[in-house]
Parts: C-alpha cells; sequence; structure tokens
C-alpha cells in the first residue's frame, strides 16, 4: 500500500506590495489619512493599515484614492479607485488602477490574481504539487472616464488622428 499524497499547498500572497508601505489616503467623504503603513490585498479589496492600538482594516470601497512612494524608484504612485471610471458597456470598475500617466488619453494598470490549481499526476510524476496564485498586470486607456484595455498590437487604432506619428 501507499501512502496518500501530500495535501498541496497555497504558493504566491495576493498583496499588491509584500511591505508595509507609507501611504496617504483620500476617502470618500473628503477627509485624509496621512503617513500610514499599509499593506493592499487585491482579491479581498482591503488594506491592513498599522496602528498604534495595532492592525486595522481599511475596505477598499471607503478609499477614493491614495499615494505612497514606491520603494525601490522612490517615486510617488498614485492610486484611483476603479469605481470612478466605466468600462465602454457603462459598468464600473473594481479594485484601483495606479495612474501611469494623465491626459486627453491617459494610461493606467492593474494587477490581478489568478488562482491556479495544482495539476500534479501522480502516475507520471508531472505536473505541480501547489496550488498557485498568479499576479498578471492589465494596461488600460482612458478617455472621458471610460477604460479600454490596451490593445497589445496596433495601438495607434487608439489615436485615430495622429497614427503616422504613433507609428513613427
Amino acid at each position: 500500500q501507499t501512502l496518500p499524497p501530500a495535501a498541496p499547498d497555497l504558493l504566491g500572497d495576493d498583496l499588491l506590495n509584500p511591505h508595509f508601505q507609507k501611504a496617504t489616503f483620500l476617502l470618500n467623504d473628503s477627509s485624509l489619512l496621512e503617513g500610514l503603513p499599509v499593506k493592499y490585498y487585491i482579491t479581498r479589496n482591503e488594506f491592513d493599515v498599522k496602528t498604534k492600538a495595532g492592525l486595522r482594516s481599511l475596505k477598499g470601497d471607503r478609499v477614493k484614492s491614495f499615494v505612497w512612494v514606491d520603494s525601490a524608484t522612490k517615486k510617488p504612485q498614485v492610486f484611483v479607485n476603479a469605481r470612478e471610471f466605466k468600462r465602454p458597456d457603462g459598468s464600473p470598475g473594481v479594485g484601483f488602477f495606479q495612474l501611469i500617466t494623465e491626459g486627453k488619453v491617459g494610461l493606467m494598470k492593474q494587477t490581478e490574481v489568478i488562482f491556479k490549481e495544482a495539476n500534479y499526476h501522480e502516475a507520471l510524476n508531472v505536473g505541480s504539487r501547489d496550488h498557485k496564485l498568479i499576479k498578471k498586470i492589465h494596461y488600460y486607456y482612458l478617455i472621458n472616464n471610460t477604460f479600454n484595455q490596451l490593445p497589445k498590437k496596433k495601438v495607434e487604432s487608439i489615436f485615430p488622428d495622429h497614427q503616422p506619428d504613433v507609428q513613427r
């Protein structure tokens, strides 16, 4: 007789950044929370906030936007609640977008967490024994508060008036 296989572990996390970052929040009621160390959980749309009283939770739905300084580049990163923007079908976004550029056509990115189930085949001894959380980054362009996924090819189609310039 053989022993049953070990239960699969879960590899990875759903944190936007695994370290606590000092952040400044603009809440929906227009109040500011400044200089708080936070971690953001993507799938729960929730922040862990370090306070003097201990670790507290802050729902992402209560936050309009937040800014934190990237520890590697020392540049501020601005995140806006995706509810502020609409999809082409009129439905609101979910989670937070990181603003990369602003202007007539803005560029934003969003990190998605995908659950990949263990696919180990014992008889063939192939596959992964563990479940995985995989982070995937999506880029969007924003025109008039409507966001669309940035096409991988034919980016010039976004700028019909400036196609020759973009191709160059």
